[in-house]
């Protein structure tokens, strides 16, 4: 985020166009900077669905990542950084009996995780080139992004998200104004963030009606056709030279 000094003020007044990737960052720059709205196109990051429209053997898939076979797999993947929100699920799996909640991805507290949340599968970092198959696997993906970081609240826009979308997995999110921009009540199910609680019953919801799963996550798929990279790059391209 650019500095509120002098120089930012003197660089923004000669840039013609700005592109940010969420309309918490188009409003920070019209509030704080008095930038024409006009100026500013928002276009959210997105997804290559070639690579996600993808078949599988799921159980074959459990097995190769050594899950267990006989409860609903929910799985958080990212990085475990606070504002992720990824404490808020390992504090719900206390609540989610008979259901297993894997955590794939890495950071500085990992290991503080492990001996913290024996009931809570770590799988730690895997190649993104198998993240359409790790994601599959799950019965409910979970994005509990944090209220209480702006970037979190307002200016993200989540990579996972689309691949997340693109995976026919329903999935269970934070109701936060940056993650709203693409998804609602609709493509997904929205829970408080900072909840587990909260967390726990949308997970709960989901896994006890699959007319609602399915209908969420079909509708995740027909939405996320708006967010391909090549429709991104067309209206970037449509904004930069009108």
């Amino acid at each position: 985020m650019p500095r509120d000094n002098f120089v930012s003020r003197i660089l923004l007044k000669r840039i013609k166009k700005i592109i940010t990737i969420s309309q918490g960052l188009k409003d920070f720059y019209v509030e704080k900077f008095n930038v024409i709205p006009d100026a500013i196109l928002v276009a959210h990051d997105g997804v290559d669905l070639k690579d996600f429209l993808i078949t599988i053997d799921k159980d074959k898939e459990i097995k190769r990542l050594n899950l267990p076979t006989k409860k609903p797999i929910v799985m958080y993947l990212g990085r475990l950084d606070p504002w992720k929100g990824v404490q808020t699920l390992l504090e719900a799996s206390k609540i989610l009996n008979d259901i297993q909640v894997v955590v794939v991805g890495e950071g500085s507290e990992l290991e503080i995780f492990r001996k913290e949340y024996p009931n809570v599968i770590f799988k730690g970092l895997l190649p993104y080139r198998d993240l359409a198959y790790n994601q599959r696997v799950a019965d409910i993906l979970v994005i509990p992004n944090s209220g209480k970081s702006k970037v979190s609240s307002f200016y993200t826009s989540p990579l996972k998200v689309f691949a997340h979308m693109s995976s026919s997995v329903p999935v269970v999110v934070s109701d936060l104004p940056a993650l709203r921009e693409v998804l609602d009540e609709n493509n997904s199910i929205l829970v408080e963030s900072d909840n587990p609680e909260n967390l726990a019953e949308g997970i709960k919801k989901v896994l006890g009606d699959k007319n609602l799963a399915e209908k969420i996550s079909q509708q995740a798929l027909i939405d996320v056709k708006k967010y391909t990279w090549e429709l991104r790059a067309k209206n970037i391209l449509n904004f930069i030279w009108k």
